[in-house]
C-alpha cells in the first residue's frame, strides 16, 4: 500500500471519526432540549387562573385564541344556550341540565358561579356575561373583513361612545430659531358611536337539543358568529344611519368619493390612493386595504399587460395568508365581499372600497341577549311560515348591540362607479 493512499484513509477515518461526534454531540442537545420542552408542558398543564384573556396566536392565525382549553372557544355560551331551553328557560337549572346531561362539571360550575352576579331577566330570555361574549370574539376576528382589513373595535358595557374624531390632517412647519410656530390646520371633532339593536333568528330541532353533542354547540355557535358578522359588514357598508341601522359608508361624508366611471383598469387603485394623499392622510398602502366584490375581483384576477401576461395574479394568489386570503393588488391586502353586488341587472356598476381601515371604529356590547320561543311562526324571504310547534323545532332570537363609524375624515375612500361590463 502506498503512503499516499495510507494518509487518504488516515485522513478519511479522522473525518468520519469527528463527525460521529458531532453528530452524538447534536443528538444529545435536541434529546435534552426536547426533555426540557416537555417538563414544561407537563408543569403547564393546569388551567390558567386567568381564562378570561387572550394572547397572540400562532402564525397560522396572527390574532388572539384563548390561552387554556382553547376548544372551548364559544362552545360554552352554545352549551349554555342549549341547557337554557332543556331547562325549561330556567337560568338556574342550566348548571344541573350542563353537568348531568352533558357531562361538563366544568362548564356547569362556571354556570353556577356566573348566576351568582348575574341580574337574570324573567320571560325566558338568556343573557350572557362578558367572558362568554369575548369567547366568540377570535371567532368574529377571523371571519370579519372589516377586522382583518385593521378595523378597530371597542368593547363596551354602554350603548354611547364619544371618541376624538380628526376632520383634516395634521401638518408641521419650518421655522426660525425665535420665530412663532404656525398653526396647524388640524381640526378635531367628535364621533358619537350609538349601539344599534341587531336580531336574527336560529330554528334548532328539539331533537338536538337533547343530545350531548359538541358538534351541535359548534353549529349553534357558528351561526351566531355569522349573524354577527353579517350585521357588522352589512351595517359598516351600506347603513342609513337611521336609529336603527349604523351610518355606513355609503352614506358617510367623511368618507371620500371617487368617480371611476368605468371598466376597472391598473390604474383604477392609484386614484384612490391619490385622493388621501390630497387629504394630507398619513398611509401605508401595505397596510391599507381595498374591499370589492367578486365580479370585480375577477376582473383584476383576469387582467393582462400589454404583452399578454397576468398582471395581477400571481400576487393575488401566493400572497394569500389566513388573514388575507385573497391576497394583494400591488401590495394592498384584497377583501371580497359577496354582498357588494353590481348596482343594476345588466352588471354595471358597482362598488370599490380603500383607504386606512383602522380608522374604522366599531363598537359592541359585552353581552349578547337571546330569547326563546317553542309556539311561534317565523316567515322565510319567499313567505313560507314555519311553526315551532308544528316542526318540533326552537325558534332561537338573537341579539346582540353594534355601530360603526369612520373616525379620520378622508382615511376611507369609495367609488359606486366601477362598471363591470367593458364599453
Amino acid at each position: 500500500m502506498s503512503t499516499e493512499t495510507m494518509m487518504k484513509d488516515a485522513l478519511r477515518e479522522a473525518i468520519e471519526g469527528k463527525k460521529e461526534a458531532w453528530m452524538s454531540e447534536l443528538r444529545e442537545g435536541v434529546t435534552e432540549q426536547i426533555r426540557e420542552e416537555l417538563k414544561s408542558v407537563k408543569a403547564d398543564k393546569t388551567e390558567s387562573p386567568n381564562a378570561a384573556g387572550w394572547v397572540p396566536s400562532s402564525k397560522m392565525l396572527p390574532h388572539y385564541q384563548p390561552p387554556a382549553r382553547p376548544e372551548d372557544c364559544g362552545l360554552r355560551l352554545a352549551m349554555g344556550v342549549r341547557a337554557f331551553v332543556a331547562g325549561g328557560k330556567s337560568m338556574h337549572a342550566v348548571p344541573k341540565v350542563i353537568a348531568d346531561k352533558y357531562g361538563d362539571k366544568a362548564t356547569a360550575d362556571y354556570y353556577a358561579k356566573s348566576i351568582e352576579t348575574q341580574n337574570l331577566s324573567s320571560g325566558g330570555v338568556f343573557c350572557t356575561d362578558t367572558l362568554l361574549f369575548q369567547e366568540m370574539f377570535p371567532l368574529l376576528r377571523a371571519k370579519n373583513f372589516l377586522i382583518q382589513a385593521g378595523a378597530q373595535v371597542i368593547m363596551s358595557d354602554t350603548d354611547k361612545v364619544t371618541i376624538p374624531g380628526i376632520t383634516s390632517g395634521f401638518q408641521t412647519y419650518w421655522t426660525g430659531e425665535t420665530r412663532k410656530i404656525r398653526i396647524s390646520n388640524i381640526k378635531f371633532g367628535q364621533i358619537k358611536l350609538n349601539a344599534r339593536k341587531n336580531a336574527g333568528l336560529l330554528v334548532v330541532s328539539n331533537d338536538w337539543l337533547d343530545e350531548a353533542n359538541s358538534d351541535l354547540d359548534a353549529m349553534i355557535r357558528d351561526d351566531m358568529v355569522r349573524a354577527c358578522n353579517q350585521a357588522l359588514h352589512l351595517g359598516a357598508l351600506f347603513g342609513d344611519g337611521t336609529e336603527e341601522q349604523p351610518l355606513g359608508l355609503d352614506h358617510d361624508e367623511r368618507v371620500g368619493v371617487i368617480d371611476v366611471g368605468g371598466y376597472p383598469t391598473s390604474d383604477t387603485l392609484s386614484l384612490f390612493m391619490a385622493a388621501m394623499m390630497e387629504k394630507d392622510i398619513d398611509f401605508n398602502p401595505l397596510t391599507n386595504g381595498v374591499v370589492m366584490g367578486s365580479d370585480v375581483y375577477m376582473i383584476f384576477y383576469n387582467m393582462k399587460d400589454s404583452f399578454g401576461q397576468y398582471r395581477y395574479r400571481k400576487e393575488m394568489t401566493e400572497n394569500r395568508t389566513p388573514a388575507h386570503p385573497w391576497g394583494t393588488i400591488e401590495g394592498t391586502p384584497v377583501f371580497v365581499y359577496t354582498q357588494i353586488k353590481p348596482r343594476v341587472a345588466t352588471g354595471t356598476p358597482t362598488s370599490i372600497y380603500y383607504g386606512m381601515w383602522s380608522e374604522l371604529k366599531i363598537l359592541m356590547r359585552k353581552a349578547i341577549t337571546i330569547d326563546e320561543f317553542n309556539q311561534a311562526t317565523i316567515f322565510d324571504d319567499e313567505g313560507n311560515g314555519i311553526s315551532a310547534a308544528q316542526n318540533d323545532v326552537t325558534i332561537l332570537r338573537v341579539k346582540a348591540k353594534m355601530d360603526s363609524r369612520l373616525r379620520q375624515d378622508g382615511a376611507i375612500q369609495r367609488s359606486n362607479t366601477v362598471h363591470t361590463v367593458p364599453e
